[in-house]
């Protein structure tokens, strides 16, 4: 608003030396304030966004199939632990136990 304000008073040249940490606003501004077309302006800036969309759909997807493995994972640890557990709480020393019997 108050940007928007400095340039209705003082016009668009009056932007030039104003703090502006949002980089698409800046980018925006200095556009304008550079003096091209405001149909340019906002072909350039729709297209900005349109990347921006992209890049996060990339990253939404990437994060999606990291969090379908842990389903998978999980049946994984699950049957590792009680491969594990029959190893060695069960089979093993049966095992012992019918060498030792057996000899």
């Amino acid at each position: 608003m108050a940007l928007a304000d400095i340039a209705r008073k003082k016009g668009l040249l009056a932007l030039e030396g104003q703090e502006i940490t949002n980089d698409f606003m800046k980018q925006g501004i200095g556009l304008c304030v550079d003096g091209h077309d405001p149909a340019l302006v906002q072909r350039m800036l729709g297209k900005e966004i349109d990347l921006m969309l992209e890049r996060h759909e990339v990253g939404i997807n990437m994060f999606k199939n990291m969090a379908a493995i842990g389903p998978a994972m999980a049946v994984a640890l699950l049957t590792t632990l009680y491969g594990a557990v029959i190893a060695n709480a069960f089979a093993q020393p049966i095992a012992d136990k019918l060498t030792v019997n057996g000899q």
